[in-house]
C-alpha cells in the first residue's frame, strides 16, 4: 500500500511537471542522479537532490527517516519554466508577481579534482532576493552518489 501511494505520489510530481514543461524538455544528463552534502549528512540531517527524467526532488531528514518530496509540490499553481546550458541549470517558478529561482551549476575545480567526484552547488532566488548564494563551503557543495553495485553471494556452511 505505501509503495503504491509512493509510486502515484512520484507519477502524479512527474505528470504536473510535464504538463508545464513540455513532453520534450528532460533534464540534463549532466546532472541526472542523485547528489548529497556529506557534512550535512554526516551530522545526521542529510539532504540531497534529485533529478530524473522531468522531475527534481529534494531529500531531507536523517539517514533513516529521509523523505523525499518533488520540488514542485511546494510551488502550486506555479509556471514552471527549465533553462540549461553546458554547467548550468536553472529552474524557474513564477505566479503573480511571485517568482523563485533555483539554480545549480556543475563545478570543475580543485573540489571536484580532489575528490574525484562530480560537484554542484546551488543558488536559491526568491522575488529578487538571493537566499542561498552559489559557495563552496562545505555545508553547500552536493556530491554525486555512486552506487556501487553488491553481488550477493549464498554463504556456505
Amino acid at each position: 500500500m505505501k509503495k503504491t501511494i509512493l509510486m502515484l505520489i512520484s507519477i502524479a510530481c512527474s505528470m504536473s511537471v510535464s504538463l508545464v514543461i513540455g513532453q520534450n524538455q528532460k533534464i540534463p544528463s549532466w546532472i541526472s542522479g542523485t547528489w548529497e552534502n556529506s557534512l550535512i549528512s554526516d551530522l545526521g540531517n542529510s539532504v540531497a537532490w534529485s533529478f530524473d527524467h522531468d522531475s527534481i526532488f529534494i531529500e531531507k531528514g536523517s539517514p533513516t527517516t529521509r523523505k523525499k518530496k518533488c520540488l514542485s509540490l511546494d510551488y502550486p499553481g506555479y509556471k514552471q519554466t527549465p533553462f540549461s546550458e553546458d554547467s548550468l541549470y536553472r529552474v524557474t517558478f513564477t505566479k503573480d508577481n511571485n517568482t523563485v529561482v533555483y539554480e545549480f551549476k556543475l563545478v570543475n575545480d580543485h573540489i571536484s579534482k580532489s575528490t574525484g567526484n562530480t560537484v554542484f552547488t546551488y543558488s536559491l532566488t526568491i522575488n529578487g532576493i538571493k537566499k542561498v548564494e552559489h559557495s563552496k563551503s562545505a555545508y553547500l557543495i552536493f556530491l554525486k552518489r555512486k552506487y556501487i553495485p553488491i553481488m550477493l553471494t549464498p554463504m556456505k556452511d
